[in-house]
């Protein structure tokens, strides 16, 4: 009877440790369990809007070639700024732009493009970056007859001459041709760089805007000669001055 109980026994402890294995052994999955990161869902992307458009994103677009005259909303209607960009001579290159900074269809500021600078209605130019100074305007002048001595009524013409002959001399050629530098402000004067080398190599002046040259400006190295059409006088810049060649 002893030796019968005890194989009972001992067979039944050996089914009960298999029984514990098969459960620990066949229970889940044979992968550990490992916690899963929520899924990140990115925040969508700020609209155009409300992306700030500088001056200088403004400069940036109108340095752009103007396909056909004219480029309606550079920006597509996508900031809060809409601007429209023209080129007049149709040279490719932008001679002005309106801004209408808060697109309420009412323009809030026109710019022209001067001697290859930016000029705001106020006069200011953008220069490195910024709008700065003021381009005085000079004050509007009768025909002045060749050969008459310089006087004090002149002196608006004789700043506008000497403007002119700095833009030639050390400024950078916008392109083949500027038509008419002072937009309708006093004498007439168009500049040209003829050889395209990026700085301008002459100009003519219609002091009276009668449709007819008054003087051929021609830069000569770092100098400057100004011949009268009537007389054939040369004028030559010298230390800021003008004298008889």
């Amino acid at each position: 009877m002893f030796i019968r109980y005890q194989v009972v026994r001992n067979v039944s402890l050996v089914l009960g440790a298999a029984s514990v294995i098969a459960v620990c052994a066949g229970g889940g999955s044979d992968t550990p369990d490992v916690a899963v990161a929520p899924k990140v869902t990115s925040p969508p992307a700020s609209k155009l809007a409300n992306v700030e458009v500088t001056d200088a994103v403004i400069i940036a677009a109108a340095e752009k070639t103007v396909p056909d005259g004219k480029v309606k909303d550079a920006f597509q209607g996508k900031t809060a700024v809409k601007v429209n960009i023209y080129d007049d001579n149709g040279d490719g290159v932008a001679d002005r732009l309106k801004v209408d900074r808060n697109r309420d269809e009412v323009w809030d500021e026109s710019w022209t493009r001067k001697a290859g600078l930016w000029e705001r209605g106020d006069g200011t130019v953008w220069r490195d970056g910024a709008w700065v100074g003021a381009v005085a305007a000079p004050a509007p002048v009768e025909a002045i007859p060749q050969k008459t001595p310089a006087t004090p009524a002149a002196t608006g013409v004789e700043a506008l001459q000497l403007e002119v002959a700095r833009v030639i001399l050390e400024g950078k050629a916008s392109g083949d041709k500027l038509k008419d530098y002072t937009r309708g402000r006093g004498p007439k004067f168009n500049l040209y760089d003829d050889d395209k080398d990026g700085r301008w190599d002459r100009a003519k002046a219609d002091y009276d805007r009668d449709d007819t040259w008054d003087e051929s400006w021609t830069r000569k190295g770092e100098s400057l000669e100004r011949k009268d059409e009537k007389t054939n006088g040369i004028l030559v810049l010298d230390g800021g001055a003008w004298k008889a060649k």
